[in-house]
């Protein structure tokens, strides 16, 4: 009998249900073509089916379904073709990238039916899935404990630990996985502003690699400075060009980083820059607004340990915007996340990991879910503060378009301010609408007759 189902062979199903079998799991594989299915037969406890029925009735009880599918209607249309060969005690795993919202209601339904379903976030695309994924489960506690040996060994491992943590009911592994998207497009748009403001400065991606080589080590050493230095010293075979510059200035994505930027705006958290992020992205592909402004070819001086510093600062500010969206997620959906947790399993296998995420886990294991990240780098970030400044003002002044490093400067700044003129804003409030005041000097709520 086969030990679980994965359901849905493409890059990252086939990953997965490899990682699965090098780890001795036998496996049932389904795919909708079953000629993607035929391009793994005969490997080593590995038998693809045909038929879903075949595949599932193959199983060993309770059933193990692993569905890694597109996320939204497809979701729903495989558990509408799951549902008649599925009974009671049985475990639906959705390991696509769904929104989180939508968990509650497949949950629901197969509830109906006495099945357990688990939302699954996976991070770490088709190396991670192969060799070693970071994994977000959430929904049935007693589900998961039934799946936990097969999740947790093919996991990635960091110091002897499984990046494989029980996230907590309903779609919250799904919740955590899209905020940890949001992380990853501000991180990978921090180093895309590092990077314009050395090609600005007259150096060649060979340069550039080099300088993210001498970062990536110690507190900034990450997997998005790795892939980076390899992208900027890749060579195009046909033409022996550096292959970065053929690539169309436009950037894709897949829906996560809007996601969490209006689960932000629900939720009332400042992201700024994972906002900023999704939308250099649009930008990125607003060719009409682009064509429509003349080119200005920039030129500028950098000192590459000022920018250094003011990535390190804007990279912190990224990270503690996405934790405190856990953080108010928590209490606002119930879910008790372990925000220290969260952390450590991001520390491998996933796209995000870093070493600054060891630094995290401590701050949220001393000081619980309510902590800032500036708690423990706010000295940090004072003295790193100058650098931030000097590389944004010097970006705007030589027409670079640096929008994350401005929106991590514009973040810290009115924290360290006086007043910020909110008194005027609740004034005006007041004036047009009657929307009350309260005052320095007394206590309770006020209205003003203005005229």
């Amino acid at each position: 009998m086969n030990q679980i189902a994965v359901i849905g062979l493409g890059v990252m199903g086939k990953a997965i249900a490899q990682n699965m079998m090098n780890h001795g799991f036998r496996v049932a594989g389904y795919n909708r073509t079953y000629a993607v299915t035929e391009t793994m037969q005969g490997k080593e406890n590995f038998i693809g089916y045909k038929e879903l029925k075949d595949a599932i009735e193959s199983l060993e009880k309770p059933r193990k379904i692993f569905m890694m599918v597109p996320a939204g209607p497809v979701v729903d249309a495989m558990i509408d073709q799951l549902e008649p060969f599925v009974e009671a005690g049985d475990i639906v795993m959705d390991a696509g990238n769904s929104y989180f919202e939508d968990d509650a209601r497949r949950g629901k339904r197969l509830e109906k039916l006495g099945v357990h379903y688990l939302a699954v976030g996976v991070s770490g695309g088709e190396m991670g899935a192969l060799h070693g994924p970071s994994i977000m489960p959430s929904g049935s506690k007693k589900a998961y404990d039934q799946v936990a040996f097969i999740l947790e060994t093919i996991a990635a491992q960091k110091d002897g630990e499984p990046c494989c943590t029980y996230i907590g009911p309903e779609g919250s592994g799904h919740y955590v996985k899209m905020v940890h998207n949001g992380i990853e497009y501000a991180d990978m748009q921090l180093i895309v502003e590092a990077y314009i403001a050395m090609k600005a400065a007259g150096m060649s991606n060979q340069s550039i690699s080099d300088v993210l080589e001498s970062w990536n080590q110690g507190p900034l050493e990450s997997y998005l400075l790795s892939i980076t230095i390899k992208i900027l010293r890749e060579k195009d075979p046909d033409t022996q060009k550096d292959l970065v510059d053929l690539i169309v200035d436009a950037s894709s994505n897949k829906g996560t980083g809007k996601w969490t930027s209006q689960c932000a705006l629900v939720q009332d958290i400042n992201v700024s820059l994972i906002h900023g992020a999704y939308m250099a992205r649009l930008t990125s592909n607003d060719e009409k607004l682009r064509h429509r402004f003349p080119k200005v070819q920039s030129h500028m001086e950098i000192d590459t340990e000022q920018l250094r510093q003011a990535y390190f600062l804007a990279r912190v500010v990224a990270y503690e915007q996405g934790f405190r969206l856990y953080s108010d997620a928590s209490k606002r959906y119930g879910w008790d996340l372990n925000l220290s947790k969260i952390a450590s399993i991001f520390r491998a296998g996933c796209i995000i990991q870093a070493n600054l995420l060891e630094y995290i886990r401590d701050t949220f294991g001393r000081l619980g879910p309510d902590a800032s990240l500036f708690d423990d780098f706010e000295e940090m970030a004072l003295a790193h503060l100058p650098a931030l400044k000097t590389i944004v003002t010097n970006g705007l002044l030589h027409d670079i378009s640096m929008p994350l490093f401005t929106a991590a400067l514009t973040y810290i700044i009115p924290m360290q301010q006086v007043a910020l003129g909110a008194n005027l804003i609740q004034a005006q409030r007041d004036f047009f609408g009657a929307h009350t005041f309260k005052r320095v000097d007394k206590e309770g709520v006020f209205h003003h007759h203005w005229e």
